[in-house]
């Protein structure tokens, strides 16, 4: 293949620059990836059950394998390859293997709020089946587009992808949003009569919001710049990243439990309800890029439980027993 190199003039920011801005962003996040991980052992590693400790180990080796793709990516790129016209032209194994980790990474995450969902739903088969279709979908695309960068390694060629790329982007918003919107939905169906309680939670629903917004605006992000700006790597740098997002909106999750924890034990220690009846689960439950309540109240009489600000006729309902997988 014949090397072209870079005119004098020529801007590279569009393409190399890009690509090592993504980097630069994932590798960042990755630090708070791996402090997390760290954090999650340190605060939960009695508490939690091996599948859970299992989850976040893989998730985290994914999470490190696709960072060591991305910065491979960039310094053959932006420095081995700088000026090489003809290096763009054609991806690599290693590129289109980042690809693979993202699914990977955005799959397992979106499983995991699947479980939380079907625990605060009482077990709906609706809600989560239509997430777990969307999510399974969701994955197929990007499993599509990563066979098909194989086949197709030529950039010229990337015009025969772009359904399933466009497609697998529009789905994880589509995912992200109607589980922030069902999380949201089914916290505030648990509000009682207790301020406390009810801060709490929507302490809880404004992180969701949060975190489900983060990684849907991140994706139409992506989808925006890869339909608008084809001849550069924009779309890449905000790519590059998105993975980092959702397993570190998962690991806050997690970690936030301890804290959440402690105010909602504040909050029946100081008002006095239920102190021999009720007791808190060693687990509380909040999930990734979206959210659960974190209690979990065991009542032996209905009068301790209109202590707590709901009914007895609505026991069975809002008595939900949270589990970590």
């Amino acid at each position: 293949m014949p090397t072209f190199f870079l005119p004098p003039d020529f801007d590279f920011m569009p393409l190399g620059g890009a690509a090592l801005l993504g980097t630069y962003i994932s590798t960042m996040l990755y630090g708070f990836t791996t402090f997390q991980t760290y954090r999650y052992y340190q605060l939960s590693w009695t508490t939690d059950t091996m599948f859970l400790k299992l989850y976040v180990f893989i998730i985290w080796i994914l999470e490190t394998l696709h960072t060591a793709l991305s910065i491979a990516f960039t310094f053959r790129f932006a420095i081995v390859n700088y000026g090489n016209l003809a290096a763009f032209e054609v991806t690599k194994p290693s590129d289109d293997a980042v690809t693979f980790s993202t699914a990977v990474i955005s799959f397992l995450v979106h499983l995991f709020y699947c479980r939380r969902l079907w625990i605060l739903s009482n077990n709906s088969f609706v809600l989560v089946g239509v997430v777990l279709i969307l999510s399974f979908a969701n994955f197929g695309m990007e499993l599509a587009t990563g066979a098909l960068t194989f086949v197709h390694p030529k950039l010229s060629d990337f015009h025969l992808i772009t359904p399933y790329y466009t497609g697998s982007l529009s789905l994880a918003a589509a995912v992200d949003i109607i589980i922030a919107a069902s999380l949201s939905y089914l916290l505030y169906r648990h509000r009682g009569m207790m301020e406390s309680t009810n801060t709490i939670i929507t302490k809880i629903t404004a992180y969701a919001i949060t975190t489900g917004a983060l990684t849907t605006v991140t994706n139409i992000i992506i989808l925006i710049c890869f339909v608008t700006m084809p001849d550069n790597l924009w779309y890449l740098c905000f790519y590059s990243f998105i993975p980092n997002l959702y397993t570190n909106s998962f690991l806050a999750m997690l970690n936030s439990r301890a804290g959440l924890r402690a105010e909602t034990k504040h909050v029946f220690t100081s008002t006095g309800v239920g102190s021999d009846s009720m007791h808190f689960a060693r687990r509380t439950g909040i999930s990734s890029g979206t959210v659960r309540v974190g209690v979990d109240v065991d009542v032996d009489s209905a009068s301790d439980y209109a202590k707590f600000g709901r009914g007895q006729k609505d026991a069975s309902r809002d008595d939900i027993e949270m589990r970590d997988v």
